[in-house]
């Protein structure tokens, strides 16, 4: 059952979307500050999001409502360990299968799908340019880069629609800086992650790692923490990860962070301001490829999993 599922909704995906920039300035007038933040969505409860995003290379804001939670994008709480959850992705099945329009419920029903809201023209302010994007889907890519100032005082605000008009907060975060070094995943050993802190108010680091990039239900490492610099995965969770299953290229990300959300009729709408870093992680004994001239010799590369055997 949803409710059983305890756990994060994640919602990464980046839609073909409409947008419309304002063309107008930054609010310079924007200086009330920033309240306090409510922090991120219940986990079976997540509707829709909103994001403010600074990457390596360019700056972007998305996002997306629907008249529901959908299944499968809950995900369930496996293991909890201090700042620490490994979150399993599960794959509702039903029987007979859904017709088209419709999507598996975890008690095995057939349930409408959830569709996108239109929540008219959503505004940003307190970027490095004021944003304007029309429904149904939001994005905005043609941002300058960085897309906020850290400190920045940064409103979302949408104008009705499908929904009452909701007005969500964040801040401008300092971009996230990670050493020159390795993280290895060795089973039965704590692993030290650590990055240059930051002073800003109401932020937080999350560190998301997925090693299994083709298992049937795949068990991601979820870690949410002050910005103290380090963060240290103790041995058992590392343990339990690994054992899940080790495929493909594995991924870390690591994000400075301000989360804020707020309660519609459907469910709650989060929005993020974030930064994030790639890490550079290997997991001990395993060797990912992409080709035959990726494994060592006496090895051979297996496509499916993009794994040396």
């Amino acid at each position: 059952m949803r409710q059983k599922a305890t756990a994060f909704l994640t919602c990464a995906f980046l839609l073909t979307v409409a947008c419309n920039d304002s063309g107008s300035t930054p609010d310079d007038g924007y200086d009330a500050g920033t309240p306090d933040l409510r922090g991120p969505c219940e986990p079976a409860d997540m509707v829709g999001f909103f994001t403010v995003q600074h990457e390596h290379d360019y700056s972007a804001v998305s996002g997306e409502v629907k008249g529901g939670v959908v299944p499968v994008t809950v995900l369930e709480e496996v293991l909890a360990s201090g700042d620490c959850r490994l979150l399993r992705r599960n794959n509702p099945v039903c029987d007979p299968a859904c017709e088209a329009g419709w999507t598996c419920d975890f008690d095995g029903s057939c349930i409408p799908y959830p569709q996108l809201l239109d929540l008219g023209d959503v505004t940003v302010h307190g970027l490095n340019k004021d944003v304007t994007m029309q429904p149904v889907n939001y994005f905005d890519t043609g941002m300058p880069h960085p897309g906020f100032d850290p400190g920045a005082n940064i409103r979302l605000e949408t104008k009705g629609g499908d929904l009452d008009p909701i007005t969500l907060y964040g801040r401008g975060v300092t971009p996230l800086a990670l050493p020159d070094e390795t993280w290895v995943l060795r089973a039965d050993e704590p692993l030290e992650i650590s990055w240059t802190p930051a002073n800003d108010e109401q932020a937080e680091v999350k560190l998301r790692i997925n090693i299994d990039q083709h298992g049937s239900t795949p068990v991601e490492l979820w870690c949410v923490v002050e910005d103290t610099g380090s963060l240290t995965i103790p041995a058992d969770v590392v343990t339990e990860f690994k054992g899940y299953g080790v495929s493909g290229y594995t991924q870390a990300n690591v994000y400075r962070q301000t989360v804020d959300s707020v309660q519609t009729a459907p469910g709650c709408v989060e929005f993020t301001v974030f930064s994030r870093m790639v890490g550079d992680l290997q997991v001990e004994g395993h060797i990912p490829c992409s080709g035959p001239g990726d494994c060592p010799d006496g090895m051979t590369c297996d496509l499916p999993t993009n794994t040396c055997i």
